[in-house]
């Protein structure tokens, strides 16, 4: 189990705990790492889960290897629903989520990769993407709530390198919970975009496996939805 500082400092990035980072907001991350307990220190740098694995090697060696660990540690991130990491690892600044000190940290002059953005960029749409796609994929619509709302198609290949979209990924689209469209009253209108064109990237044997996998299933609301979708484009 990781111990209470870095838990304080994994908060800010994951989500993790309760744990707030009032008690350490002037410390920097090597100095934080320095305060660390050795089995606190292993903990965090045999983690199977690669956001906090990942967050300990930035702590230990700092930001010159941001880049490399970047895409995957979003991925990971979005897919567990923890949209303090998935802002912070994309450089989005967000008071609600306690991240200012994380990234206004990684945005010192002397930083070589700032991750200091206030707008969408071309070096980050991918990124943003990428959060998006998993983190629907795995059902945390939370998460969307604190990204901009992008044009998500040119990851489709990489949640669904085989063209094939399973029917559970088309219900999270149709069905969301009241509490998450309080939240983001977007939401509705976005979920609609991506589900439109994720079909017209589909090839056509992919929305008819989509279809037909839904007729075997009973679920006249994914083949209603879809079709409504495919009405769209046609201007029906």
């Amino acid at each position: 189990m990781i111990g209470a500082v870095s838990n304080a400092w994994i908060a800010l990035l994951g989500d993790i705990t309760e744990i707030h980072l009032s008690s350490i907001i002037q410390v920097e991350n090597k100095a934080l790492w320095q305060e660390l307990t050795d089995t606190e220190k292993y903990d965090m740098r045999s983690s199977p889960n690669c956001v906090i694995k990942h967050t300990a090697i930035l702590m230990k060696y700092g930001m010159y290897l941001y880049q490399s660990l970047q895409y995957s540690s979003i991925k990971v991130a979005a897919s567990q629903g923890w949209s303090g990491a998935v802002c912070a690892w994309i450089g989005i600044r967000d008071d609600r989520l306690n991240n200012v000190v994380y990234v206004e940290e990684f945005a010192k002059p002397d930083t070589p990769y700032s991750v200091y953005r206030y707008s969408v960029t071309t070096d980050n749409t991918k990124y943003i993407a990428a959060a998006i796609l998993h983190a629907l994929y795995a059902g945390h619509l939370k998460v969307l709530q604190y990204l901009p709302d992008i044009d998500v198609s040119k990851l489709f290949h990489h949640v669904f390198p085989d063209a094939r979209v399973p029917i559970k990924f088309i219900r999270k689209l149709i069905y969301i919970p009241t509490e998450e469209l309080m939240l983001n009253g977007n939401l509705r209108e976005q979920l609609d975009r991506i589900g439109h064109a994720l079909l017209m990237w589909l090839p056509v044997t992919g929305i008819q496996k989509l279809v037909t996998e839904a007729r075997q299933k009973d679920d006249e609301n994914v083949i209603h939805y879809v079709m409504k979708l495919l009405r769209i484009d046609r201007g029906d």
